[in-house]
């Protein structure tokens, strides 16, 4: 089927969809990597916690070295109260064991907020 454009004209076709890349910007080489299984619980941690897929976050670690995380919404709110959040190396409790500090950053995520 033909559409019509809207001069009417039939013979000039509008596709529709999505208007393809510039060659500067395609992907055509696709690289087939294996990881053991520590490794790729890593990823699958930073999935979960960035919402991105496993490709994505492989592709910028290769390209850039990093990848960019979002701001989680304790850090983005008690960095507006301009208090320090309670997971960060400057934590108040510094000494406490990690059970302590995982338990006191639920805390604030869930009870707290």
């Amino acid at each position: 089927m033909t559409r019509t454009t809207s001069n009417g004209n039939s013979k000039e076709r509008n596709k529709g969809g999505r208007p393809k890349l510039p060659d500067s910007e395609k992907r055509s080489y696709s690289i087939k990597v294996n990881f053991d299984r520590a490794n790729y619980a890593k990823l699958v941690r930073r999935r979960k916690r960035t919402g991105r897929p496993l490709s994505e976050i492989v592709y910028e670690l290769a390209v850039n070295g990093y990848v960019k995380e979002p701001v989680s919404k304790d850090v983005a709110i008690t960095t507006q109260l301009g208090i320090q959040p309670l997971h960060t190396e400057k934590s108040v409790f510094p000494k406490l064991p990690k059970q302590f500090k995982a338990l006191s950053t639920y805390l604030f995520r869930n009870v707290l907020l």
